[in-house]
């Protein structure tokens, strides 16, 4: 008989077993191996840091429930910055979704961090959530011509733009410094360059899953 033949033939309990303890193994005895940090990510975060001051940020939500494993973290890191610099760099930032499961993924994250407490950040003066934008990429070229028309209410509290210091001199994308995009597929980047890099020259960073690769 040969080994594969055994190999085949050995009980399925054995098997098991040494799944087990090589999942075991390493769990309660770590190796301490050390993490790498990639010159994408080191790349992301100094970005981050140097953004000008006085600047108007749009953090777009552009994923769902099912892309959170790859791509939550990055928002929760992406997010302390921000609300980190926004008193000190006078920040402004609107948040968006373009994905109708943005929104839920952002109240995670706001009951995660907690922006007003943690770093004293005040909804409608500094920060605004203006909720999803439906229509895809029809969406995103109307919200650039007209903001105030495409989302007349904002999604926190459901009141008017008017009532927020922050949208005052927010009305188009002209009024935009940079938009990061967190996002798993379609609408997501080449639709963001479409509608708003190329007519406007908005400037964009984007964190996209593993899968996505430059086209």
């Amino acid at each position: 008989m040969s080994i594969l033949e055994k190999l085949q033939n050995v009980e399925r309990r054995y098997i098991y077993l040494l799944a087990w303890v090589f999942v075991l193994f390493p769990l309660l005895f770590p190796l301490g191996l050390p993490i790498p940090i990639g010159r994408e990510s080191q790349a992301w975060k100094e970005y981050i840091e140097n953004i000008p001051s006085d600047s108007t940020i749009i953090v777009t939500m552009d994923y769902g429930v099912s892309g959170m494993p790859e791509l939550y973290p990055m928002t929760v890191a992406t997010m302390h910055h921000l609300w980190t610099d926004t008193k000190a760099k006078n920040f402004k930032i609107v948040v968006i979704a373009t994905w109708n499961q943005g929104p839920l993924v952002f109240d995670t994250l706001l009951d995660q961090m907690n922006p007003a407490s943690t770093y004293g950040v005040v909804y409608g003066e500094d920060w605004i959530e203006l909720g999803w934008i439906p229509g895809s990429e029809t969406g995103m070229a109307a919200l650039a011509v007209d903001m105030w028309s495409q989302t007349p209410r904002d999604f926190l509290e459901d009141r008017p733009l008017s009532d927020y210091p922050i949208m005052e001199n927010i009305k188009t994308a002209e009024d935009i410094d940079l938009v990061v995009s967190f996002e798993t597929g379609t609408p997501g980047l080449p639709e963001w360059l479409r509608q708003w890099n190329t007519p406007y020259g908005t400037p964009f960073i984007v964190g996209c899953i593993g899968v996505s690769v430059p086209g």
